[in-house]
């Protein structure tokens, strides 16, 4: 089941790697503002519950990336995909797909 329906044109596709990077550097920025640390401090490999994200931040970073990329997401989509790159690696095959949950 896809994750994303679109809901704008601000984000299209991740067609470059440097659209990637963009979002990549993007949740990072976003995971150390819920942790309180540093950019430098998340290790876009790790899980994300390695660092103590509950499921009221993971819904919190949801509903961001909903915010940022103009989608709809599943509120799972954290928990599925549970790291900085997981994350990016999920949403660059869905994102301006067009394809959501009914």
């Amino acid at each position: 089941m896809t994750t994303a329906e679109n809901r704008g044109s601000a984000v299209t596709s991740f067609a470059t790697g440097d659209e990637t990077e963009t979002l990549r550097a993007w949740l990072i920025e976003r995971v150390a503002s819920y942790l309180e640390c540093g950019p430098a401090q998340v290790d876009p490999a790790r899980s994300l519950a390695d660092y103590g994200l509950h499921s009221v931040l993971a819904l919190s970073l949801c509903a961001d990336l909903e915010d940022h990329l103009h989608v709809r997401l599943e509120p799972t989509l954290v928990w599925d995909h549970p790291s900085v790159d997981a994350l990016v690696a999920h949403l660059s095959t869905v994102v301006g797909r067009g394809e959501g949950p009914p």
